[in-house]
């Protein structure tokens, strides 16, 4: 039993060996005509900060703003919404008071 395992294991361990053999053989084969994996960056030895112009003015990048337009419709809407639910707390109330009229409770 012991011997199958190591037998196995050798067979493994040749396989590999002879994949990795084929492997470098193909990579230097076609190592001619390639392009260099590195990036090529030109002789900066003599530049040591790229100057900028400095910016007086700001810029609007995304239009006005109108926040505040947007906050007064929200308020609007919050306040339309407040008001119909107290109409409609009103007529439920209204309606639970006749209710307990006509029925004597």
């Amino acid at each position: 039993m012991f011997k199958d395992k190591v037998f196995l294991v050798l067979l493994v361990l040749g396989l590999l060996t002879i994949v990795a053999a084929a492997g470098v053989i193909t990579v230097q084969r076609g190592n001619g005509g390639g392009e260099s994996p590195y990036l090529k960056v030109p002789d900066q030895s003599n530049m040591i900060v790229e100057e900028s112009v400095p910016q007086d003015t700001q810029v609007a990048v995304a239009g006005d703003s109108n926040a505040t337009k947007n906050a007064e419709e929200e308020m609007k809407a919050v306040d339309s919404a407040k008001a119909t639910a107290e109409k409609e707390t009103q007529a439920a109330k209204a309606a639970a008071d006749k209710c307990r009229q006509v029925t004597g409770t």
